[in-house]
């Protein structure tokens, strides 16, 4: 290097985007020219995380260094210095913006962009980006097969149908045949637009919003695309045009795969068609490849739960179920990590010989969900959350990850809930998700993993407030929504409908209505669970007075409070010592009352 050089390469070390930029924008072009690319070789193989802003600087000078080479640069970071390049910060810099900031339209050569340019581009800019490289790609220029599926694939992120249907017709005017409408990777990214393709009413009926574009544009839906229609069939809500498409489906004589079977078995269950989940449960039995399937096997399980566990057969004795569920579990899982959380009996034997693979999350929370609607001893649920609470804190590779989200601590909730015996541990689980470790180190061999753990949500809070409501317990109920108070927790129509429980179960008839008032004062409303809880009181024509009263007391501040604004202070007048004491008396009720009413919204 020459000595000038050095003495850049000294300002990018220490004060890159102070001295450095100063320097570098009172430099001559042909002096740029010449310095450039030593500076760029010289960090690269010597102080290569430098080299952000040296390129973050000199792509925003007057004269700009070549599209190519800064892009070659990037690429030999994120090939030599991978995770130190993807996390590299400095400020408010980033990697992303700084290709963001080098790779900016206003930088692409008039000629011709490079492809991969464009592909770091992409990869690492908002939507104002992509709608950028849209524009460009209208106006003329060819961005190439690869980068429109991208540019394709990024406006889904976005949740923009129409721009990404925009994007993806110009693969139609490529002369590739890479790019054939019935290519696979043409076929993978049409997938990705029907994830965002709904049912709209039109001149012509109902009819798929996405889906008849593309076949405008001479798309033919091979078995994957037909799964997806099939799934948003499904999620309109109307059945009917769910098996519509599945007729469809049969009379073209397409192959149901595991996706499929998954996407039936899920609309059945959420209907609670339970003769529709049998009938497909026969068909995938004569289907072992399918059967074998990590995602189906979970719908199964899981239809089981739903049909099952949750609405148990007095006349069947609780262990056939849970140990039906287990031989669905042991047929594709490992039972091993149930034996560690001492879910297993002892005397429980399989009845077939699995494929011992590594279960799944989903998995496990059904077989722990399943075991306590069968067994909802004290005993049990203490010692078994004593043991999941401890194989989470030693970050045991199957249960530490349950703990990122509150559905297995819920689980145990809601099976103390009408314990009075189970009100202590009920706090406990609260509050061991409130003092857990932030992250928690997953000790898994085949790769290192953190998992946040969660704190306690609504829902989680509902169910302790639920449980000392049902038990009887007031004073600690009211100290649940102080603590929800503390934690910034909303309360939603769930929360309302509890609270309004509890107060009605007490016949605390003034409690009970300025809840439901407070409820609609924040936009919700009495549904059929409120009306529900509203059936336990004694004397129902007391609510009704006592909001009554409440809305008399509240116009009538109202009104007191336009009259002291429009009228002129009165002039003092003599009143005798009984006058006197019956005015004061009468606003000493008054006050109070409206202290009342404070104090209760107060609660909320």
């Amino acid at each position: 290097l020459l000595d000038d050089a050095r003495n850049l390469i000294g300002m990018i070390q220490k004060d890159c985007l102070g001295s450095f930029k100063t320097a570098w924008e009172g430099l001559e072009i042909q002096v740029k020219a010449a310095h450039w690319q030593r500076l760029a070789l010289w960090l690269l193989q010597r102080s290569p995380l430098a080299m952000p802003e040296f390129l973050y600087i000199t792509a925003q000078s007057s004269h700009k260094p070549d599209c190519r080479m800064v892009v070659d640069c990037f690429q030999f970071l994120a090939t030599h210095y991978p995770e130190e390049w993807v996390y590299w910060s400095k400020g408010s810099l980033t990697h992303a913006s700084v290709i963001q900031t080098c790779l900016d339209r206003k930088n692409w050569p008039i000629a011709k962009v490079p492809q991969n340019s464009f592909r770091l581009y992409m990869a690492c800019t908002d939507y104002s980006g992509l709608c950028n490289v849209l524009q460009w790609m209208k106006e003329g220029h060819n961005l190439g097969g690869w980068n429109i599926l991208n540019l394709v694939r990024g406006f889904v992120k976005h949740q923009d149908a129409e721009r990404a249907l925009e994007a993806f017709q110009y693969i139609a005017t490529l002369n590739d045949e890479r790019f054939n409408m019935d290519s696979s990777g043409v076929m993978r990214h049409c997938c990705k637009i029907l994830t965002l393709d709904s049912v709209a009413d039109g001149p012509n009926g109902r009819n798929f919003r996405i889906l008849p574009k593309l076949l405008e544009m001479g798309i033919r839906p091979d078995r994957d695309m037909m799964n997806l229609v099939l799934l948003n069939a499904f999620r309109t809500g109307d059945p009917q045009l769910g098996l519509d498409v599945l007729d469809f489906m049969q009379n073209r004589s397409y192959d149901f795969d595991a996706y499929t079977y998954s996407i039936l078995l899920t609309d059945a269950v959420a209907r609670g068609d339970r003769e529709r989940v049998s009938t497909l449960i026969k068909e995938i039995e004569g289907l072992p490849e399918i059967r074998r399937n990590s995602h189906v096997a979970s719908k199964l399980m899981h239809a089981y739960y739903a049909f099952v566990a949750k609405n148990m057969d007095a006349e069947i004795e609780p262990s056939r179920i849970f140990y039906a569920m287990l031989d669905l579990y042991v047929e594709l899982y490992d039972i091993t990590p149930l034996k560690e959380l001492l879910l297993v009996p002892s005397e429980y034997t399989p009845t077939v010989k699995g494929l011992n693979e590594q279960p799944t999350l989903i998995a496990l929370f059904l077989v722990i969900a399943t075991y306590f609607r069968c067994q909802r001893r004290y005993q049990h649920v203490e010692r078994i959350y004593l043991r999941f609470r401890g194989l989470v804190l030693q970050g045991h590779k199957h249960f530490a990850p349950l703990a990122a989200t509150d559905h297995t601590y819920n689980v145990f909730l809601t099976t103390l809930r009408d314990n009075p015996h189970g009100m202590r541990l009920c706090v406990r689980i609260v509050q061991d998700m409130l003092q857990s470790p932030p992250t928690i180190t997953v000790k898994d061999e085949s790769e290192k993993r953190t998992i946040n753990h969660v704190k306690p949500a609504a829902q989680t809070w509902t169910i302790l407030l639920g449980a000392f409501l049902y038990n009887k317990q007031p004073y600690a109920a009211e100290k649940v929504k102080e603590m929800m108070a503390k934690h910034n927790i909303e309360y939603n129509q769930v929360v309302w409908n509890t609270v309004i429980n509890g107060y009605a179960n007490a016949q605390n008839i003034p409690d009970l209505a300025m809840a439901i008032r407070t409820m609609e004062e924040q936009g919700f409303v009495v549904d059929e669970y409120t009306m529900r809880s509203l059936r336990y009181l004694h004397n129902p024509e007391r609510l009704w007075e006592v909001m009554d009263e409440f809305d008399q007391v509240e116009s009538m501040s109202r009104e007191e409070a336009k009259v002291r604004e429009q009228k002129p202070p009165e002039p003092r007048v003599t009143r005798s010592p009984e006058e006197e004491a019956a005015r004061e008396h009468e606003e000493l009720l008054e006050q109070g009352l409206r202290r009342l009413i404070e104090k209760k919204k107060a609660k909320y």
